[in-house]
């Protein structure tokens, strides 16, 4: 196991009573790595040269099962496939070009407390909420 994947991501797996497999904790490492909202392709891309054995369905598995743990959050930007994020991020919310896939974070929640407050006295409990607004970036919106 490598030494930068300790700590509460791996005390979380326990917790939730996955094991460390070695496949996993390339998984972890790979995501820990990533500076951006990445898909199950591109951890296994990343990985695969390293790992042969790895299948594609191994990582989605992986990538359910940790979101299952809480440790990373699955995101639909209406691409056709998910994208994910490490969990316990600063509260944002994305803005997506519908061109090129860009995202960017936008750390203003549009939604304040009242309005929550309200929405919860609708006889649904809420856990949470996720907000992205689609458009062009810059560049895409010149060509």
């Amino acid at each position: 196991m490598s030494s930068e994947i300790k700590g509460p991501e791996t005390d979380n797996l326990s917790i939730q009573g996955l094991r460390l497999t070695k496949q996993r904790a390339a998984i972890m490492q790979a995501i820990h790595d990533m500076n951006s909202h990445f898909t199950a392709e591109d951890i296994y891309t990343t990985l695969k040269p390293d790992h042969p054995r790895l299948s594609l369905a191994t990582v989605y598995r992986n990538l359910e099962r940790l979101t299952q743990a809480g440790l990373i959050t699955k995101l639909n930007f209406g691409e056709g496939k998910n994208r994910y994020e490490i969990t316990g991020l600063e509260h944002h919310h994305h803005l997506v070009c519908l061109l090129c896939g860009k995202t960017v974070r936008i750390t203003h929640c549009p939604l304040n407390c009242s309005q929550l407050d309200d929405l919860s006295k609708s006889d649904f409990r809420i856990t949470g909420h996720q907000f992205e607004v689609y458009g062009y970036c810059k560049r895409c919106d010149s060509k």
